[in-house]
């Protein structure tokens, strides 16, 4: 069967759910489906159960209905300042231009896998 292909189109997945949802919130049976078309391998009784875990953490025990925002922030999770800001530095070494995509063309021909450090060592 079908295996995810990594967290962009599951994120993906479930901002169009969220831009298709009225005021831009899913409920649980919402929630549960996005997780089941992305094949993420989890039974409904666990979609159900990481939603209110979900609703849980966003300050909302027992809510009926996350904002989908709120669902794609708790799936990305926070990164510590001094990442965000290596990330950062590294983005606008990588796309001056500001575009937020870099072709594997253009990161080949600035990126030099021979000074990683495991490659050093």
């Amino acid at each position: 069967g079908r295996v995810p292909a990594g967290l962009p189109p599951v994120l993906a997945a479930f901002e169009a759910a969220g831009a298709s949802a009225a005021e831009g919130v899913l409920d649980q049976e919402s929630f549960s489906q996005c997780c089941l078309g992305q094949n993420l391998g989890f039974s409904l009784h666990e979609c159900r159960c990481i939603f209110r875990r979900l609703a849980d953490e966003h300050g909302a025990p027992g809510c009926a209905a996350l904002p989908a925002a709120a669902i794609v922030r708790a799936i990305r999770g926070q990164l510590p300042a001094q990442r965000l800001a290596a990330v950062h530095e590294a983005w606008v070494r990588l796309a001056p231009a500001g575009r937020g995509e870099v072709s594997s063309q253009e990161l080949l021909a600035k990126l030099d896998v021979r000074r990683l450090p495991t490659v050093l060592s």
